[in-house]
């Protein structure tokens, strides 16, 4: 599954920022556009779509993720994968094939029910 995760980073230091910027890079980040490099406090946007979470850190604010709709589109779970996703991810899923509800049980055998039926 794949995940779309926004990270600030940010530092007073300019040899810091750099060092934060280097390692945000070689991970696979790209900068968002349209989000400026601001002098004092040295600031950047990157988007990461990966499988991996980047954990936040000094200097790394995590400023959410999403579970990208067309990746989960066309992944097929099983009832295991479905019990262990956290609850963000699972509702994802389910809404594919337009399942609401509160209890993981049933949104589970119904989602099992739609990918059979091959909604």
């Amino acid at each position: 599954m794949a995940f779309r995760q926004e990270i600030k980073i940010t530092s007073h230091d300019a040899n810091t920022f750099l060092f934060l910027i280097e390692e945000m890079v070689s991970k696979g980040g790209k900068v968002l556009k349209g989000y400026p490099f601001l002098s004092l406090p040295y600031t950047a946007y990157f988007e990461f779509i990966n499988k991996d979470y980047i954990q936040s850190k000094p200097g790394v604010i995590d400023l959410g993720r999403k579970v990208m709709e067309d990746a989960v589109a066309v992944a097929n779970y099983t009832k295991e994968q479905l019990e262990e996703m956290d609850w963000d991810a699972f509702r994802a899923v389910c809404k594919v094939f337009e399942i609401k509800g509160r209890e993981r049980a049933v949104m589970i055998e119904q989602y099992l029910k739609a990918q059979a039926e091959g909604k």
